[in-house]
Order: C-alpha cells, then sequence, then structure tokens
C-alpha cells in the first residue's frame, strides 16, 4: 500500500504524466493499492477507480467517477460551427446556450445527445462539431454549490 500526497504538486506537464502512468502501472501489475489526496482533479480522472471527497471532517462522496458524472453531469455542450449563420428554430432556442457569429453552443441533456446533434447539424452546412462534458472540477463546483457537500 502506498500513501500519496499531493504526488504531482508543482510538476510540469511531462513530469506529471510519467508520475500518473507508473503508478497506474504499478497498480495494475503489482496491485499495489495507492490511497491519494489531491487537489489535482486531472489525478483524480487519470488515477482513480474510487473516490472520496471529505468536507470538513464529513465524507460527502464515496464510489466511482463514472457515478459521480452521472449524478451531477444532466447536460453536455454541443458547439456547432456552421458555414454561414443560422436561426435555430423554436424546438432548439431553449437549448441555445451561447452564439458567436457562425458557432452555435447547445445545452443537450445527456440522454438525448444522439437524438438531437443530428437535427442540429441539419439547420446548415456543418463545418466543425465538439461534444463537451463539464470537467470533474466543475462537477465537484455543482456538488457543493449545490449545499450536496453538507451531506
Amino acid at each position: 500500500m502506498i500513501f500519496l500526497d499531493e504526488p504531482t504538486i508543482g510538476l510540469d506537464a511531462l513530469s506529471k504524466h510519467e508520475i500518473r502512468e507508473f503508478l497506474r502501472r504499478i497498480n495494475e501489475e503489482e496491485k499495489v493499492t495507492i490511497i491519494l489526496t489531491t487537489h489535482d482533479m486531472n489525478d483524480i480522472e487519470a488515477l482513480c477507480e474510487r473516490i472520496i471527497f471529505i468536507h470538513v471532517g464529513n465524507i460527502v462522496y464515496d464510489g466511482s467517477l463514472e457515478t459521480l458524472m452521472n449524478k451531477y453531469v444532466t447536460h453536455k455542450d454541443v458547439e456547432i460551427v456552421y458555414e454561414q449563420p443560422v436561426e435555430a428554430p423554436a424546438e432548439f432556442t431553449s437549448l441555445v446556450k451561447e452564439t458567436d457569429h457562425n458557432s452555435c453552443v447547445f445545452s443537450v441533456a445527456r440522454n438525448e445527445t444522439a437524438r438531437v446533434i443530428p437535427e442540429l447539424l441539419n439547420l446548415g452546412n456543418a463545418r466543425d462539431v465538439s461534444i463537451h462534458e463539464p470537467r470533474l472540477e466543475d462537477v465537484v463546483k455543482i456538488m457543493y454549490a449545490n449545499g450536496n457537500a453538507k451531506e
């Protein structure tokens, strides 16, 4: 068993990557249990199967990253860059999060993404499409903002 406290703090990107790869390898190959305390959400995403959030000495979440994301992430941002500006029809105006020239960002329910994207693409000639889920850091902010960190 290895206990680590902020193992990548202050390291450059390459060193962080190498440390994470080393930890992942010894965990998988040697079956070493690693207990990691960190504020670096990238460490958590890269290394942890199970996460425990502690707030004021109390456990406020204990489970998998996937379960946490499923609980708090209800929408994805779908950004589409069109050849020309498009006007979203009435059924999509509530989805529009922001527009800028030929680019539109739509906030789409996770369970509706596969159904809605083809319809959004049909609004005009699309040059590029990006789908963004909130980062773990954003999910943690949501969790704390909703008061769930006090459970």
